[in-house]
């Protein structure tokens, strides 16, 4: 008996098969990507200095579904692949799982940046519980309104004691090279 399950060779994996579901998910994100960027064939996305050597993985097409989605002019998505893509000495590595990782993560960043209008009011995912646990103990049942932005009092009150610490620490210094 053989066994012709692909090994885990040096850290890389060997390819496998798709299933029938999984290869028709690949060619179906593939028809959406091409059909975003208005290309005939997938490889037509990429700068020729970065072009993919070998076929690129289903995670890496599914980011490039994502990169399409989250920046549908080809133009703009190129030069963002370009810039992930660059070595420190001007140089360019071939685009992979990798570097389309790290251009999602950037047109991310700069959505929520975006869309916040320079504030930090994009929500953390996967934190439910510091949504549901609140910061300062609450009254609960008092009578009292809710200001009219919470936000405020906390920041300030935040700002207070940073100050309030960096004075302590100032008079401990003092105190020592005093004494």
């Amino acid at each position: 008996m053989s066994n012709n399950t692909p090994k885990n060779l040096g850290g890389h994996r060997t390819k496998g098969d798709l299933s029938e579901q999984g290869a028709k998910s690949r060619a179906n994100t593939i028809i959406r990507i091409k059909e975003t960027w208005g290309v005939s064939e997938l490889i037509d996305i990429f700068p020729k200095q970065i072009r993919p050597a070998d076929e690129l993985g289903s995670t890496a097409i599914t980011n490039l579904r994502t990169i399409s989605n989250l920046c549908p002019v080809l133009k703009e998505a190129q030069n963002g692949m370009l810039s992930v893509c660059r070595n420190p000495d001007g140089s360019y590595k071939l685009f992979s799982w990798s570097q389309g990782k790290a251009l999602v993560e950037q047109l991310r960043e700069s959505k929520n940046t975006s869309s916040a209008g320079g504030k930090q009011s994009n929500k953390k995912k996967g934190s439910a519980a510091d949504a549901s646990t609140p910061k300062t103990p609450a009254a609960y049942g008092s009578s009292a309104a809710p200001s009219s932005s919470p936000v405020k009092p906390k920041k300030i009150k935040a700002q207070a004691a940073g100050q309030e610490l960096l004075s302590s620490i100032g008079k401990a210094s003092v105190e020592r090279t005093a004494a």
